[in-house]
């Protein structure tokens, strides 16, 4: 049975973590991929998806909210898996490319993962929590963070991405915060 966007929103959103990741996990299983967790920050990731192996690796250390944000993304990878190798876009090294292989890492990263993040951004900040939220406000970048318990890449892409819905200024919805220490 395919589920849409929403529909599969509303079935994978929980305020339950477990049950929400168990379900994740549920559906890798069911698309009959592995996921091992293994120490990736030699390798500056947090998470990656090979389709052609059906595996998820995972980083054995991340923290509550990075791993459900990760494995949420991975999924959605491993629901529209890229065409291409898209890792090094994700490694700091990716800043010591020079600018013609950064300009073809980022085409091919735009082109192939952007359906895996639309998908679970989706999941992760339901667009109608999102406006239910934003209309209350605005409100500063933690609150946002806190309220949706995302990673700052998560909620960055989910702005930019409900950009392409609707034009908004980000100033309506995010306060600026005076910086702290008196300058």
């Amino acid at each position: 049975m395919a589920l849409t966007l929403q529909a599969a929103g509303h079935y994978l959103k929980t305020r339950n973590e477990s049950e929400f990741e168990e379900k994740l996990f549920r559906i890798l299983y069911n698309k009959g991929y592995k996921i091992v967790y293994e120490d990736l920050r030699k390798r500056e990731l947090k998470g990656y998806c090979w389709p052609a192996k059906r595996l998820i690796g995972l980083d054995k250390f991340l923290n509550r909210i990075e791993h459900k944000c990760t494995l949420c993304e991975e999924t959605g990878h491993a629901l529209y898996p890229p065409i291409q190798n898209t890792v090094k876009f994700h490694q700091k090294s990716y800043w010591s490319l020079d600018a013609n292989t950064r300009s073809e890492v980022n085409y091919f990263r735009a082109q192939n993962e952007r359906p895996g993040l639309i998908w679970a951004t989706s999941i992760l900040v339901l667009d109608f929590e999102f406006w239910e939220f934003a209309n209350k406000g605005p409100w500063e970048w933690r609150e946002w963070l806190e309220r949706f318990e995302v990673t700052e890449d998560i909620m960055h892409w989910k702005i930019g991405f409900m950009r392409t819905k609707e034009r908004f200024k980000c100033q309506n919805i995010i306060k600026r915060v005076p910086p702290q220490g008196g300058f």
